[in-house]
């Protein structure tokens, strides 16, 4: 994030463009770390709401309360906007990686000189919350396996990251 936001400061879009690239591909990588343990699956939480829930009405009800607790919290311009943020298994792809994507794209169109409105990510959140998707509450993947893939794919970059950039 930080790389990405000095290429967009100075202006330099390849650089932006590159850092945002794998900005997004970390995301990605977390959101596969998270799914190998049910503990960390947004689908575990928003089951376990819905099987309290007594009717189907009732269960569509708990899984808007538990989506909307970990997200948008409560209406538009609450200060509470992402109290009980979670950065869970499913919900880092579906949520936070679109959009983080539409701040990206906007960010990529004002270096092209589009000066656009700033994405409504309010309507965005709002329509995931609403959304009745299924998400996994079983271990997707094997930690072991993807702490090395991750490990093997940005140990270099993050190493070389960590001694070029003072706090």
């Amino acid at each position: 994030y930080r790389n990405m936001m000095e290429a967009y400061h100075r202006k330099d879009a390849d650089a932006f463009n590159a850092e945002s690239k794998l900005f997004t591909e970390l995301i990605k990588g977390q959101d596969k770390l998270m799914n190998t343990n049910p503990h960390f699956m947004a689908g575990t939480w928003i089951d376990a709401a819905k099987k309290t829930a007594t009717s189907p009405d009732e269960a569509r009800l708990f899984e808007f309360n538990a989506k909307a607790l970990i997200s948008v919290w409560s209406f538009q311009n609450s200060n509470l906007h992402e109290y009980a943020h979670k950065e869970w298994g499913g919900m880092l792809n579906d949520f936070y990686l679109p959009r983080w994507q539409m701040f990206i794209n906007w960010l990529k169109a004002d270096l092209k000189g589009e000066k656009l409105p700033e994405p409504d990510y309010y309507t965005f959140e709002m329509t995931w919350v609403k959304q009745q998707k299924k998400y996994p509450v079983k271990q997707q993947y094997n930690t072991i396996n993807v702490v090395n893939q991750l490990y093997s794919a940005y140990y270099h970059q993050i190493n070389n990251s960590i001694f070029t950039h003072k706090n």
